[in-house]
């Protein structure tokens, strides 16, 4: 049974520390209901720092958020044009 593996996926974060808190306590949870093995986390490498250290792996996304690629993190706003830039990326990223 310890050679079963867990992928935890977070709905909606950021992958903050507070976030990274929450699968903890998951992880916990599931330990706790009898569901031992390796567990992993839907994240990237870089935001995971604290996860790392506590023995948690991650897998990266296949495809990143549109917006990542022009995206100012100053702007909560989607506008016309950056609903097109996220449409061109998806685009190509289909392709």
């Amino acid at each position: 049974m310890d050679d079963d593996l867990y992928l935890i996926i977070p709905g909606c974060d950021d992958t903050n520390r507070g976030d990274q808190a929450l699968i903890w306590e998951t992880i916990d949870i599931a330990k706790e209901a009898g569901y031992i093995g390796n567990f992993y986390i839907l994240a990237d490498q870089d935001k995971i720092i604290q996860s790392r250290q506590k023995g948690i792996r991650n897998v990266e996304y296949v495809l990143k958020h549109p917006s990542t690629y022009f995206k100012s993190t100053q702007n909560v706003r989607s506008t016309p044009l950056m609903k097109m830039k996220g449409a061109a990326v998806s685009i190509a990223d289909f392709f």
